[in-house]
């Protein structure tokens, strides 16, 4: 039994899950027993649910074949954490068999996904998909100038491309649809204009509602032809559902990556 003891953020719980997986992978060259997560995704859980494991509510565990690897497997060839890495040298095909094992969507993540294709009137390979996360995280980084972003996509945007932005900072959203009149906001996705963090503000019931709504925007920026992204936890985690680099400009620090 593998038991992940974790108290933070939605997809910082999936890193430290998927970090010990691979530990525990790399010293026994088999993949564990089972896993116990019932101290992971706490802020996540209604009352009645909050001595629970969750974890199904938002990924299946497939039976995906994993060949041995002779070498370490380790998530990114950058020397920096993962979450704040370059993300064109993460190891996204070492890394697919995991992804797919332990961290499959849901059925009611992809039914959540396909309602917001349909409501939107979304083709993700025919966007450009924009994701900054502010609030908290700017007490672990340095986050990115809005006119930066906002310069990043009028360079990339071409004859009235459709634009998708996801982000927790009302300023940041403010900002964008000024300068950005046609950008398309998924509006079951809240912002804040504190810098506490939308999770740290709810209830926990709130959050349960929050991140099923949260999850299946990342899937739908994950397909994005055309990604501007911040670094954090949850870009790293729309980084692993897209399964590739390409047409990727990373804010790392305030500097972009492309």
């Amino acid at each position: 039994m593998l038991k992940f003891r974790h108290h933070a953020g939605f997809f910082s719980s999936c890193n430290v899950k998927l970090r010990d997986i691979l530990k525990y992978y790399n010293e026994h060259k088999i993949l564990p027993a089972a896993l116990d997560s019932t101290e992971l995704f706490i802020w996540y859980r209604p009352d009645h649910l909050k001595n629970s494991d969750i974890t199904d509510h938002f990924f299946e565990i497939r039976d995906i074949p994993i060949l041995p690897f002779c070498e370490t497997i380790r998530v990114t060839r950058d020397i920096k954490e993962d979450q704040y890495s370059d993300y064109r040298l993460l190891n996204f095909e070492t890394l697919a068999p995991f992804l797919r094992t332990y961290f499959s969507p849901s059925s009611e993540i992809q039914e959540i996904q396909q309602q917001l294709l349909i409501k939107y009137k979304i083709d993700p390979s025919n966007c450009i998909g924009v994701y900054y996360r502010g609030t908290d995280k700017q007490k672990e980084t340095r986050l990115g100038d809005f006119i930066k972003y906002s310069e990043q996509l009028s360079n990339l945007q071409q004859d009235g491309q459709p634009i998708i932005l996801q982000t927790d900072s009302a300023d940041f959203l403010e900002y964008m649809k000024q300068r950005h009149p046609s950008i398309l906001i998924l509006e079951e996705n809240r912002v804040s204009k504190t810098q506490t963090g939308i999770h740290n503000e709810s209830s926990h019931s709130t959050n349960y509602r929050d991140i099923k709504y949260l999850f299946a925007t990342f899937l739908l920026l994950a397909q994005c032809n055309q990604l501007i992204t911040s670094s954090g936890n949850c870009s790293l985690w729309i980084m692993y559902y897209r399964g590739h680099s390409r047409n990727i400009y990373q804010c790392v620090d305030n500097v972009f990556f492309s």
